[in-house]
């Protein structure tokens, strides 16, 4: 799939999330979602799936990829902002990473320290909609 050599880890870390939409023109999300779970150093990266679909065939087919959880898009920005807000609090402050997908990890024992930065600030979260995938730093 990768076009390019990224596997320099300290140039481009890995996503802590990846939130997939389904619905993408050329490669569909469960293309990608079934790529990513047949990469052994991917197979760990925890997958929402925001879409729009709202089919249960969807819903079953995700889960049975390794999709960690379904999530609806809602049509309101207001409501997409609030479920924003819910992927947020839920995978970014409370669940856990593993460990090759944690920002420090490439830094060795030694350097895995508390930064100063907020969470928000130096966690990386990987979008896929619109046929993007792309690290972003909040």
């Amino acid at each position: 799939m990768a076009k390019e050599n990224i596997s320099n880890r300290a140039e481009y870390p890995l996503p802590e999330l990846l939130l997939l939409d389904l619905k993408m023109p050329k490669l569909d999300g469960f293309e990608v979602l079934r790529w990513l779970r047949q990469d052994p150093g991917l197979k760990a990266l925890r997958v929402v799936v925001l879409t729009s679909s709202e089919e249960i065939s969807d819903v079953n087919r995700a889960y049975q990829l390794g999709a960690n959880s379904f999530l609806v898009k809602p049509v309101n920005f207001d409501h997409l902002v609030e479920i924003s807000q819910a992927i947020k609090g839920y995978w970014l402050w409370l669940s856990k990473v593993p460990e090759a997908f944690r920002s420090d990890a490439a830094e060795g024992p030694a350097r895995k320290v508390k930064r100063e930065l907020p969470i928000l600030e130096r966690t990386r979260i990987a979008l896929s909609w619109g046929c993007i995938i792309a690290g972003v730093r909040f």
